[in-house]
């Protein structure tokens, strides 16, 4: 009886730790209804759009209902068949399409954007696991290479809707990898990466916006083929189980994270990062650790500081040049992250 109370007492710690920080990621919660003026991404809570097209992104569901369009009827805004192509959800009933790339004469650098709030903001010092999956719809030409996410505590408008300009001119934390062009229409395509977010200063972000942020002479626009014989020569996708995991703990003392003192040299370094630790509380440094991250938040390196004293060095010097995190982790769960460069 001992060891099931004690599995039914983590279990909430892993469930926690395992939540999808973006609500209706599989965009479930909503039935397109043309006749009731309701097919558009924006009635699929919280899920919003940022359009530089002169259109907006789009819901898919099974539950859509038949529509009537010119002699030919069609299933709309339905799953699987609808008037951009055929495909199953990925998981559940629904999913959303937006344009990656538009027609380049008409359109410009024009696209769609899809953006929804997350259930609480990202914080310091933890690495979260972004993941969505895209397929290209295939009544359409035209494939790219270039997926990016953009977190930002505000939502994001565009920068000029008539004139069809990116919504900001900087870039996605998260970008699909260079060389991977997204041209399945038969099967789903996941495109997943790693966020960390060093600096308390830097984290806070609430908002989620997802589309091709690179303008169309960078989007590895791919011919694919005639487009099932319409030809649209745009660049639609499907998207479907959108997600933002923590795969680490959340420090519950978020504002107690600079009460530790934490000087890092040389910097840059090239065999031996040298730190040292200083509690404004006054208490030990005794249990504190240290992880050296790198870029996208995986630990290569650990150390521990050596007594009251705080003082402590980690070997640097196996590791590739580039630019790591030194992440210390105090009492009480409090951190401190500092930047470093590896020569």
């Amino acid at each position: 009886m001992r060891h099931w109370l004690t599995i039914l007492t983590l279990l909430p710690l892993l469930v926690q730790g395992q939540q999808n920080l973006v609500p209706n990621g599989g965009f479930e919660d909503y039935c397109p209804n043309l006749d009731q003026g309701g097919a558009e991404i924006w009635n699929v809570q919280p899920w919003d759009n940022i359009v530089a097209t002169g259109g907006g992104a789009d819901p898919f569901n099974v539950c859509a209902q038949l529509q009537i369009i010119t002699t030919d009827t069609f299933h709309i805004y339905s799953v699987p068949e609808n008037n951009r192509g055929y495909q199953f959800a990925h998981s559940g009933d629904g999913y959303a399409g937006f344009y990656a790339v538009s027609d380049p004469e008409t359109y410009p650098n024009g696209r769609e954007f899809i953006q929804t709030s997350l259930t609480r903001p990202l914080h310091a010092g933890v690495r979260y696991e972004v993941k969505f999956y895209v397929s290209l719809t295939e009544k359409f030409q035209y494939a790219i290479g270039s997926f990016g996410v953009h977190f930002s505590i505000d939502p994001l408008q565009a920068a000029d809707y008539y004139l069809h300009e990116l919504p900001f001119g900087t870039e996605p934390q998260i970008q699909s990898p260079s060389g991977v062009i997204y041209d399945d229409k038969e099967n789903w395509m996941e495109v997943r990466d790693t966020l960390y977010i060093p600096r308390t200063e830097e984290a806070g972000q609430q908002w989620m916006t997802i589309g091709n942020f690179l303008p169309d002479t960078l989007s590895q626009i791919t011919f694919v083929d005639s487009g099932a014989g319409y030809g649209y020569d745009r660049s639609y996708y499907y998207i479907d189980d959108v997600s933002v995991i923590a795969l680490d703990s959340v420090p519950s003392d978020i504002t107690g994270q600079e009460a530790l003192g934490f000087d890092v040299w040389p910097n840059p370094a090239t065999d031996v990062v040298r730190f040292s630790v200083r509690d404004s509380h006054g208490r030990s440094s005794l249990g504190m650790t240290i992880r050296v991250l790198d870029a996208v938040g995986r630990e290569v390196r650990h150390s521990s500081p050596s007594g009251k004293e705080g003082l402590g060095e980690v070997d640097v010097q196996p590791l590739p040049t580039g630019i790591y995190f030194l992440e210390l982790t105090g009492q009480e769960g409090r951190k401190a992250v500092r930047k470093f460069v590896k020569q």
